[in-house]
């Protein structure tokens, strides 16, 4: 009998055995390896509008988002009909996930409904906010990057289903540095400029107290 507990065959294993967790662990701790970066959004908001909050209850409904745009990844574009992603950098949830509590504090400082809620809420609402995200990235040009931040704004009466305004936002800022933070912070500065834009919306286009609620 062999001296060996191994037959020939299961020698090989054992041998393929280690060399592959060696392989992995040079995979896992190599020099080349990077850790993943994670993002939030956090623009300023706009000034709280001091009116009486006669409107109703303003439903915020989940933003939708472009197909490009319904993942956690930092999407940027460096040449024309080519849209890419960073490798280590990701954002905290998706897009859309991170919009949604900002437009209810925007809609809330526009001063214009006695009650805003989310859909987890379950209350009864008068009118509904839908928003769309139709960019949301960093652009690369010859003199350096930019943020592109474009929304899609509808408010809805939800009486009679009737459309009682409707926006399209559409904002660039520089980005400091061009890399995958500049881009961060430059898309977080053009989420600002929207978002004052979306109440300035909901000021001048929104329903006014005698429309219903």
């Amino acid at each position: 009998m062999s001296p060996y507990p191994f037959t020939s065959s299961s020698r090989a294993i054992f041998i393929l055995a280690l060399v592959l967790a060696g392989f992995s662990a040079c995979v896992n701790i190599g020099p080349d390896s990077e850790p993943i970066q994670t993002f939030v959004f956090d623009p300023d908001l706009p000034a709280a509008q001091h009116q009486s909050a006669t409107s109703g209850v303003l439903l915020v409904s989940t933003p939708r988002a472009y197909t490009t745009y319904q993942t956690r990844r930092l999407i940027y574009t460096d040449r024309a009909f080519e849209i890419r992603s960073y490798a280590y950098n990701t954002w905290a949830d998706s897009p859309a996930a991170m919009l949604e509590p900002l437009l209810i504090r925007v809609a809330e400082r526009s001063g214009q409904f006695r009650s805003v809620v989310g859909l987890s809420a379950g209350v009864r609402a008068d009118y509904r906010l839908d928003t769309e995200i139709t960019a949301l990235h960093q652009e690369f040009g010859q003199s350096g990057s930019i943020a592109h931040v474009a929304l899609r704004l509808r408010i809805i009466d939800l009486a009679d289903r009737s459309v009682v305004a409707q926006s399209d936002i559409d904002v660039t800022a520089p980005a400091p540095s061009d890399d995958a933070y500049g881009g961060v912070m430059a898309i977080n500065d053009a989420l600002s400029e929207a978002l004052s834009d979306l109440l300035r919306f909901i000021v001048q286009e929104g329903p006014r107290p005698s429309d219903g609620g």
